[in-house]
């Protein structure tokens, strides 16, 4: 009955293998309960990055309990679940790769995306969200209103980013474990908030209680093409952020920081504005380079 929407109900504990090459789609008005099952894809997929490309993309008005993806992973796999739809609800996605260093090839080939390719999507709330060895595993792109409860990241080059997006709230989150991949360089952080369709494009947007470990670079990192407005770090805690390799020292090969916020400097007279860092703490500065380290005399940034 499509005007009372559908329940989908899978076996318990099962597995369901995905062969195709476009993967699945979860139709709008749909319930879904896992009951302890997941979904496994057989072959890595690559190539184009469209909504088709992912292994399951989820529709409008859709209730899923829980959405398990274990895939094949490896440089150019282009990733697990897309979130395209309005007034969506996930308890927990939970999304590893078998191999280590998975989606290296693209930037937009990630573990979860929460957000359309194009357009927005509005009213998305995710209770918790895992995912390993995949080096960029969350983008949230693309929408508008929307909530996480936790991320759990293990082996990362990219953590978390946030683009074009706005009225948000991630709750919580343990993000660690360096890539084999990571060489330090820009964007190689535990999170990252981008700005790359217009001003005031990303804005409005609390994280709390987020612990980054092990980044290639900065830990916390505001960057973007445009203005970022209005973003707070409450209760965030950065451990052993990176050794950056942008550049010879002086002046560049500075290092990473625990938290950094740059303006859009090719865009003159741009600025970030209302960035709030409130409760937040760095320990074990560039741990991971001691010949930077010596390069600098000692200094590191916090």
């Amino acid at each position: 009955n499509a005007a009372a929407g559908k329940v989908l109900m899978l076996g318990y504990n099962r597995t369901y293998a995905i062969a195709t090459a476009t993967g699945l789609t979860i139709p709008p008005n749909t319930t879904r309960i896992a009951n302890g099952s997941k979904f496994k894809r057989l072959t890595a997929r690559s190539g184009t990055v469209t909504d088709a490309d992912y292994n399951i993309i989820v529709s409008s008005d859709c209730d899923i309990d829980r959405l398990e993806v274990e895939a094949v992973g490896g440089i150019s796999d282009v990733g697990g679940v897309v979130i395209s739809g309005d007034r969506v609800r996930i308890g927990e996605i939970k999304v590893n790769a078998v191999a280590a260093g998975s989606g290296g090839l693209g930037s937009l080939w990630n573990a979860v995306r929460v957000g359309t390719n194009s357009g927005k999507s509005y009213d998305v709330h995710i209770g918790r969200i895992e995912c390993a060895n995949w080096d960029r595993p969350i983008f949230v792109r693309n929408v508008e209103r929307f909530s996480i409860g936790f991320v759990s990241v293990t082996t990362y080059l990219r953590g978390v980013c946030f683009d074009n997006c706005g009225h948000g709230i991630l709750r919580g989150g343990y993000i660690r474990g360096l890539s084999a991949n990571a060489t330090g360089l820009a964007g190689e952080n535990g999170i990252l908030f981008d700005c790359s369709l217009a001003h005031g494009e990303t804005h409005d947007i609390r994280i709390e209680n987020v612990t980054v470990d092990d980044a290639g670079e900065h830990a916390f990192r505001i960057g973007g093409t445009f203005n970022v407005r209005n973003v707070w770090h409450i209760n965030c805690h950065a451990k052993n952020p990176g050794a950056g390799t942008s550049g010879t020292y002086p002046p560049g090969n500075n290092g990473g920081c625990g938290f950094k916020a740059l303006g859009p400097t090719g865009t003159l007279g741009a600025r970030h504005q209302n960035i709030h860092y409130i409760g937040c703490s760095v320990e074990d500065i560039n741990a991971t380079s001691i010949a930077n380290l010596i390069a600098r005399a000692g200094k590191s940034n916090f």
